[in-house]
């Protein structure tokens, strides 16, 4: 509106980056497969966290902080649901495919933890006491677990395969 003599957005940064730059946060199907095969094998806690991960798109801090009482079966859709409390406080409710559901039954069972009723306060995603665990230890834990699998498109990847690239 001719407000300005000077237009201030010739000394602005450009927000487009070279090619080179940008992070590789692709991970493909057929990658996935060939991670759920090696650590359903080797891992049952990196095969769980992974299957959860890419199936429900959820942050690691919404599932470290999901708690098993929050899940409940909705017949108009004929499935299971999480709630959770995500980014901003936003509540929403995350789809599970019943076969996740019952890979994460079976990992809660191994820990001795209840799989039949939707009650009580453990975690959805829990330690060996029940107990939650830490989003940093979550995080680092799957970041890890994913770097020592030995497969070329993860060796030679230039940016890890973390929590976020699953989403």
């Amino acid at each position: 509106e001719d407000m300005l003599e000077t237009d201030l957005t010739t000394k602005m940064a450009p927000v487009a980056q070279p090619r080179e730059e940008l992070v590789d946060r692709d991970l493909h199907e057929h990658e996935v497969q060939q991670l759920l095969s090696y650590f359903k094998q080797k891992d049952s806690f990196a095969y769980t966290l992974l299957v959860v991960l890419t199936s429900t798109g959820m942050r690691i801090e919404e599932l470290a902080n999901a708690k098993w009482r929050d899940l409940e079966w909705r017949s108009p859709e004929g499935a299971f649901f999480l709630h959770i409390t995500g980014k901003g406080e936003k509540e929403r409710p995350i789809f599970l495919f019943a076969d996740v559901l019952s890979i994460l039954q079976d990992f809660r069972k191994d820990r001795g933890m209840v799989i039949e009723s939707f009650t009580g306060d453990s975690a959805f995603f829990p330690k060996k006491n029940g107990g939650h665990y830490h989003v940093n230890y979550l995080g680092d834990r799957f970041s890890k677990l994913m770097a020592s699998a030995p497969f070329p498109f993860v060796q030679h990847r230039r940016d890890p395969i973390t929590p976020h690239t699953c989403r």
